[in-house]
């Protein structure tokens, strides 16, 4: 704790010469605004990082440069800082880099970055945006969401994001609660994937309790569990054709549902309570079966409790040839 409760200090450079770092050197050091690191250096061993609660929660910017290379673990874990750029020549950020960093809002990375451990952002309960320069090989963002270029996988979704979000066309998954409570979304669409099908696990959108807008690809091919329960404000929804299988209660308690249209021919698996408390706050929800559906499968607006969806319309396509039968 070299100059740890140094309540005055206001700005620190840490330069390339700085070989070793004690864990808590800045601890507390809370009217921090500026924090320029570029120190390859190895840091003190235990749970506290270098930085615990240090900097100004009002606002406390951080620029790591070139000669750093590697942000190593847990080095700003629990600390106060609101901005991260990380400069081109830095190439790895470690586990728990940021880690319960409470006040952290936006991350900009450079080109050169190629290793960002999957925790490095764990607990970033304010954090609206990661942002990634053009021309980077192993990672990129789109609308302040961190993915994996080599697999497109996604690598972190910040907490606060907010406003509409588009998924690009090399996604074909989307993990188990990914944007669970994510509840300043209001609108998703899923681009149709460049190859392959469209899978969306678990809980993945459960809770984005402000999403009015959802448009899947054709190629969407799984729904899982309880994977847009709760979006209360969502009052649209498109099945697509390509959809083989929804899991329980994948849309319950979407209150505001007021439309469904269904144009899957091929579903091979629906569980019961898909729809439970849909619509419960519309006047009525508007069940569409197109042309290119032919059977309606059993128990598709059941609920395990025994209530009804609170289904007042229905319009059933030409080519439907067989309802609630295998």
């Amino acid at each position: 704790g070299a100059f740890q409760d140094c309540s005055g200090l206001t700005e620190i450079t840490i330069p390339a010469t700085i070989e070793s770092i004690a864990a808590n050197a800045f601890n507390g050091c809370t009217g921090l605004t500026s924090i320029h690191y570029a120190a390859n250096a190895q840091i003190g061993s235990g749970s506290n990082s270098v930085f615990r609660n240090a900097g100004s929660i009002s606002g406390c910017n951080l620029t790591v440069t070139a000669s750093a290379l590697v942000i190593p673990a847990n080095l700003f874990d629990n600390s106060n800082i609101t901005n991260v750029t990380v400069e081109n020549g830095v190439t790895s950020v470690a586990a728990g880099a940021f880690a319960h960093c409470d006040f952290l809002k936006t991350v900009s990375f450079s080109t050169t970055v190629q290793s960002i451990a999957t925790n490095a952002f764990e607990d970033c309960t304010q954090l609206q945006s990661i942002t990634v320069a053009d021309g980077n090989e192993y990672f990129q963002s789109h609308d302040g969401i961190l993915y994996n270029t080599a697999d497109g996988s996604l690598h972190t979704v910040p907490q606060l994001l907010s406003g509409e979000i588009t998924i690009p066309r090399f996604v074909n998954e989307i993990p188990e609660s990914a944007f669970r409570e994510r509840t300043g979304i209001t609108s998703v669409t899923f681009q149709q994937p460049a190859s392959g099908t469209l899978s969306i696990g678990d809980y993945a959108f459960y809770g984005c309790t402000k999403l009015e807008e959802l448009e899947f690809p054709a190629a969407t091919s799984s729904i899982g569990g309880h994977a847009f329960s709760g979006c209360t404000e969502l009052s649209e929804l498109n099945i697509p054709g390509g959809l083989q299988n929804i899991g329980a209660a994948a849309f319950a308690n979407c209150t505001s549902l007021a439309e469904i249209t269904y144009s899957s021919s091929n579903l091979q698996s629906f569980d019961y309570d898909t729809f439970y408390e849909a619509g419960s706050s519309a006047k009525g929800i508007t069940v569409t079966f197109t042309n290119t559906v032919e059977h309606i499968p059993s128990y598709m607006f059941y609920n395990v409790d025994g209530s009804a969806v609170n289904v007042t319309s229905l319009i059933i396509g030409s080519n439907v040839k067989s309802i609630g039968l295998s």
